[in-house]
């Protein structure tokens, strides 16, 4: 055993030995060596696909563009359709309908009306209440409310 302790004390000593690294594999990259610059990002313009000079490009952009609606035809058309599944819900909700009508009539003295009524004025009027509900009992309703929401 005792020769044996020289021995591990020669590893244990060569183990704090300095060591030359060399140099180093791979080196840490700039953005300079890159050609990186610092400058803001600016934002596409309109008319971006420009730069790539491809007339099937330029042909395919112009194209979709005309053919797609603009961003105020597309929420119109979301409000248009709001407003029909909000017409589709209301038949299922009691509705409610008054009129109210009013006829002035001059009768002529030298028609088939006799007199007194020939050549007078008379006034017609109405007033109308009505009250609506539909029972829907077999589901019809909600299925044409669900359709119209799809």
């Amino acid at each position: 055993m005792k020769p044996l302790i020289p021995l591990l004390l020669a590893l244990s000593l060569s183990a704090c030995a300095p060591m030359d690294p060399g140099t180093p594999a791979t080196r840490a990259l700039d953005a300079q060596t890159l050609g990186l610059t610092d400058a803001a990002i600016a934002w596409p313009g309109d008319h971006w696909w420009t730069r790539y000079q491809d007339a099937q490009l330029d042909g395919l952009i112009d194209r979709a563009l005309q053919s797609n609606p603009s961003l105020d035809a597309a929420a119109a058309r979301v409000r248009v359709a709001r407003s029909a599944a909000h017409g589709a819900r209301a038949v299922q909700w009691p509705q409610v309908n008054a009129n109210y009508h009013l006829t002035r009539q001059r009768y002529s003295e030298n028609y088939i009306y006799p007199p007194p009524l020939g050549g007078s004025y008379q006034t017609d009027t109405g007033l109308g209440l009505q009250l609506d509900f539909n029972l829907d009992l077999w589901g019809r309703q909600r299925a044409l409310t669900g359709a119209a929401a799809q």
